[in-house]
């Protein structure tokens, strides 16, 4: 195993992040089950889902005052199978924890809007615009693709039918949209595979080389006599000692941020039946530091691509990708021209809506999330890449917002939370 040092985020469990994603999509339960209570149900869930998200918003600016990068939760383990591990984890930074709260905040105020309007239907549109607000936390609080990939589709058909109304060839934008989330879903395999190897003449060959890395990092703790051992990878996991002295607390079970004797120490993490057990033979745990354990091996999640292009980077090891190739081009190039047409393809929907919706301001901010968090996997044209997504979708939502201004009477109940959005 690599042993480093740098700048990793270390991040701390919760329980808070699943009952945010989990609310707005109770609340449009609650309109679907019930038509005659809807808008009062959806108003509560609505304050409730507010309140959760301001709670997250706290906790996460708190973990990152005591030198954390943010809150992580496991929520559950969809598949493991060899490299392959599919999880549904949540994860809070600076930039989800605003980004939740802002759209939980333009939610509450557009179920009062649509509540004060009266207008037929209304519990059908609260139940579409409870669906796209999980949408929208499962996008931009999902650590693994497949949550992402997931609250992308979701986010598509919940935009259909809050901006399909009065809109013109919604079937076909519909269409275009689908064919932008099936991108995302190929760059995702795409991505995973060249994680972890390359396709020659002979067949798909699979890198040799160490599963993980444990980076020392300068994140203050307090505890100078002591270790910290941090794992946020492998949710669900079991993490043991490998020699006769056992870790303080062990089975300790993934995420997790543990005190720990220093010295050098070896563990286990075991993740099941169907995948190799991750070894970390004779670490030096320093006393005073936090140590990430951070995977090498190919992964779902954006997050640990990232550090893993940075643990490259300190270590002046080749980028993965930069080689990486398919056919004669470039894997980039690749991943770069499926990630523009996903994100074009996106907002088709939305523009072709006649009166501006809270679904098409919602897009936007899906669909800036999406940029932010490929743009690692790009390279040094990664962050071109993300302002001109994020630059578009600005122009969409100042389009939208315009056209909310023009929208007289009851039907601009919802555009003028657009217009406020903007």
């Amino acid at each position: 195993m690599i042993e480093s040092s740098g700048a990793v985020p270390v991040l701390e469990p919760t329980r808070a992040l699943s009952l945010l994603v989990a609310l707005p999509l109770a609340w449009a339960l609650s309109c679907a089950a019930t038509r005659r209570h809807a808008e009062k149900a959806a108003a509560a869930l609505a304050l409730a889902t507010l309140a959760v998200s301001s709670l997250v918003l706290a906790k996460t600016l708190s973990a990152i005052d005591r030198g954390r990068g943010g809150i992580v939760e496991h929520v559950s383990s969809v598949a493991r199978l060899g490299s392959l591990d599919l999880r549904v984890d949540l994860v809070a930074d600076a930039r989800s924890a605003v980004a939740t709260t802002t759209v939980a905040l333009l939610a509450s105020i557009a179920v009062v809007v649509e509540v004060s309007s009266r207008r037929e239907g209304a519990a059908r549109r609260l139940g579409w615009l409870g669906c796209l607000v999980a949408a929208v936390f499962a996008v931009t609080l999902g650590d693994g693709l497949g949550a992402m990939l997931v609250g992308a589709q979701l986010a598509t058909l919940a935009t259909f039918a809050l901006a399909g109304e009065g809109s013109s060839r919604p079937v076909r934008a519909l269409l275009v949209a689908t064919s932008g989330d099936g991108a995302l879903v190929l760059a995702a395999c795409l991505l995973f595979w060249s994680l972890g190897g390359t396709f020659g003449p002979s067949g798909y060959v699979s890198d040799q080389g160490p599963r993980a890395a444990l980076v020392s990092t300068g994140a203050p703790d307090g505890h100078v006599h002591e270790a910290t051992l941090a794992v946020a990878a492998y949710g669900g996991a079991r993490v043991v000692s490998d020699r006769d002295v056992p870790l303080p607390g062990e089975p300790l079970v993934t995420p997790f941020v543990a005190t720990v004797d220093p010295g050098v120490v070896s563990f286990r993490i075991v993740l099941g039946p169907a995948s190799p057990d991750v070894l970390a033979t004779n670490v030096t745990l320093s006393p005073g530091a936090t140590h990430v354990l951070v995977p090498l091996a190919p992964t779902t999640s954006l997050r640990e691509v990232a550090e893993r292009a940075r643990i490259a980077a300190r270590e002046a090891q080749p980028d993965v990708l930069a080689s990486r190739v398919l056919g004669a081009v470039s894997i980039r190039v690749v991943l770069a021209v499926l990630l523009a047409w996903a994100l074009v393809a996106r907002l088709s929907v939305a523009a072709c809506a006649r009166e501006a919706s809270v679904g098409a301001s919602f897009a936007v901010v899906v669909t800036m999330d999406l940029a932010v968090r490929a743009s690692p996997i790009l390279g040094e044209a990664g962050l071109l890449f993300a302002g001109l997504a994020g630059a578009g979708a600005l122009v969409l939502g100042a389009w939208a917002a315009s056209r909310a201004s023009r929208q007289p009477g009851a039907r601009s109940a919802q555009g003028a939370v657009v217009g406020a959005s903007a």
